[in-house]
C-alpha cells in the first residue's frame, strides 16, 4: 500500500473517500459539524501516523471506522465531562449566595460595558473575530473561512480574548463562578 510508504497523494485519496461517508455520521452523533471535523481530523491523523501498519491490515474500510468511533468516544467523553464541570461550577455557585448571578437589567448592562472596554481595545483582526463569533454567531471552522484564517489561530484569538474579558470582569468586582457562568449566557 502506497499510503505505507509515505505517499501523502495515496492517503489524501483515502481521506477523500472515507471522510465524506464518516462525517455525516459522527456529525449526527455528536451534534455538531465542528465537533465532527475535529474528531474526523483526529482519526485521519492517527491513520496517517499508523500509516506503516496498514499493509497488516485485512479490512482497512472496517478498521478506519473503528479509529474513528474511538474518536467519537473520546470527543463525547470530553463534551460530557465539560458538561459536568459547568454544571459543578453552577451548583456551587447557586449554593454560594455571596455570588448570585447579577440578572437585573442594571447589571447585565454594567457587564457588557465592560466586556465593551476590553473588545475596543482589541487589534482590528482580533475584534473582528470575537464579533463574528458572539454578535453573529459563527463557528470557529465559518470564521476561519471568513477570514482565511486556520482553526488553530481563531480557537487561539477566541480563547485569549474570552481570558482578557474574564481577567477585567473579575477585576471589576465580579467573583470567578458569576463570570465563567455570564460568559456563556452573554
Amino acid at each position: 500500500m502506497r499510503i505505507s510508504e509515505g505517499d501523502e497523494k495515496a492517503f489524501e485519496a483515502l481521506y477523500r473517500h472515507y471522510y465524506g461517508r464518516l462525517k455525516p455520521i459522527v456529525g449526527k452523533y455528536m451534534g455538531d459539524q465542528v465537533d465532527a471535523d475535529d474528531i474526523l481530523q483526529q482519526a485521519f491523523l492517527k491513520v496517517w501516523l499508523n500509516r506503516e501498519t496498514l499493509p497488516e491490515i485485512e479490512n482497512i474500510h472496517a478498521w478506519i471506522y473503528k479509529v474513528a468511533y474511538r474518536e467519537y468516544l473520546m470527543g463525547l467523553r470530553k463534551k460530557l465531562s465539560y458538561e459536568a464541570r459547568l454544571n459543578r461550577y453552577s451548583d456551587t455557585l447557586h449554593a454560594d449566595h455571596s455570588q448570585e448571578l447579577p440578572t437585573d437589567a442594571a447589571h447585565l448592562e454594567d457587564i457588557r460595558k465592560h466586556i465593551g472596554a476590553v473588545v475596543s481595545n482589541l487589534s482590528p483582526q482580533r475584534r473582528m473575530i470575537y464579533e463574528l463569533s458572539r454578535n453573529e454567531g459563527l463557528k470557529i471552522a465559518e470564521i476561519a473561512e471568513k477570514l482565511s484564517l486556520s482553526t488553530q489561530t481563531v480557537k487561539n484569538v477566541l480563547f485569549l480574548v474570552m481570558k482578557m474579558i474574564r481577567e477585567h470582569l473579575v477585576a471589576a468586582g465580579y467573583g470567578p463562578l458569576t463570570v465563567i457562568v455570564l460568559l456563556k449566557i452573554i
